[in-house]
This record gives structure tokens, sequence and C-alpha cells, in this order.
């Protein structure tokens, strides 16, 4: 009576060692992967990027994807993630961010626009190739490719590309 005790506690459930570790492995990576989810943040972390930075988002509202250089798919970009020389930047519907350039300088990228970060020299250099983009900033902007020279110190800006293309300068 004794031995068929201890053999019923060791097959609890009917389950052997074996399977309850397997089963507990499975709940721990069940709950990492959902904490995961939870706070994509940390996947910012996992996800390597080289080359030189051109600076870091600082503000994202709503639908904001960044795509390397080197990348042919579009990915969902954080606050606190590097934007690297030769980045896109796209803003969806009702959505935004701001990206603070390596020297100092801040663009806001509006809605449905379509930025590419580069250097031209020292100068930070930005092609918005379709939306509005403003802000402040000591160096180039290009609308389609074709270079518009903000100079000035702290000019600041608004630009817009479209059917038809406006540059407003202030300071």
């Amino acid at each position: 009576n004794l031995h068929m005790q201890v053999i019923q506690d060791e097959s609890y459930l009917g389950l052997s060692k074996r399977e309850k570790a397997a089963i507990i492995l499975a709940l721990f990576l069940m709950i990492v992967l959902s904490l995961l989810l939870m706070n994509p943040v940390w996947l910012l972390k996992l996800r390597t990027r080289e080359g030189s930075v051109a600076g870091q988002i600082v503000q994202v509202s709503q639908d904001v994807r960044l795509r390397g250089k080197e990348e042919i798919g579009w990915s969902q970009t954080l606050k606190g993630e590097r934007v690297i020389i030769g980045d896109a930047l796209y803003t969806g519907a009702n959505s935004e961010a701001v990206v603070r350039m390596s020297d100092g300088s801040q663009i806001q990228v509006e809605e449905l626009s379509m930025v590419i970060f580069d250097y031209q020299g020292q100068q930070p250099s930005i092609s918005l190739r379709t939306g509005q983009i403003s802000g402040r900033i000591n160096g180039q902007v290009k609308i389609a490719g074709s270079p518009v020279k903000i100079c000035g110190r702290d000019a600041n800006f608004i630009l817009r590309q479209g059917r038809g293309s406006l540059l407003e300068l202030e300071g």
C-alpha cells in the first residue's frame, strides 16, 4: 500500500518528470515572448544596425516606419531608435515623428511623408521624397533629390513636397 502511494505521487496527473519540465519551459518561453510583444522597446535593443548615426527618434506618434539603406521592408520604429545614414523614414496617416540630428538640429516629419537621411560634408542632408517636414536645421534639405540650401543660424523651416513644392523660412 505504501509502495503504491509513492508511485502515484511520482506520476501526478500522469506526467513524467521530463514532460513536466517541458511544460514549465514552454510556459516560461510563452511569458518571455508575451513580455517582448507588450514592450517592443526591448526588441529594439536586440536589433543591431551598423553605420554612421544621423540622429535619433525622439518622438513617435502612430504609424512611423524605418527602412535601412540595405533593407527591403519597413519596420515599425519607436522613440529612442537611432537613425543611420541612408535610412528612410515614413509616417502614415495621422502620424508624425521628431528626429534629433547628430548636430542638434531637430526635424519634425509630418503625416504621409517620407524622408531619407544623409550628410553633405559635415552638414546634415535630408531628402524629402513626399509630404512635409519642419524644424530647425543648419544644413541642407533636398526636395526629391534637388538641393535646397537652408543657410543661417538655427533657421526654422517648413517644407512641403507634392504637386507644388513650398519652402517657408524663418529666422
